[in-house]
């Protein structure tokens, strides 16, 4: 019982989300949504994958080489996807 296999590990260190972006969520010119929306989908990623890991939520410490290469408009679908890659004692 102990012991889990690859996959079993994998999915329990990885999640994935899909959203459609509503009216309410357009703040911008141009019926545009703030890229602070779309970040905080990794938020909830992180926090789904720290419960499956730990039983409770943690928060995300970092976010680096972020590009926003398309703008976000109401009606868009949005899909993420995020892997537990290194932890520590601390960190995760």
């Amino acid at each position: 019982m102990g012991t889990s296999t690859r996959d079993e590990r994998e999915a329990q260190t990885t999640a994935f989300l899909r959203v459609r972006v509503g009216q309410e969520e357009a703040h911008y010119g141009g019926n545009r949504v703030d890229g602070a929306r779309i970040l905080r989908l990794f938020g909830d990623l992180v926090t789904e994958i720290t419960v499956r890991t730990d039983g409770d939520e943690g928060l995300l410490a970092q976010y680096s080489d972020i590009r926003f290469t398309a703008p976000v408009r109401p009606g868009d679908y949005i899909e993420a996807r995020a892997r537990l890659v290194r932890q520590t004692r601390l960190r995760r």
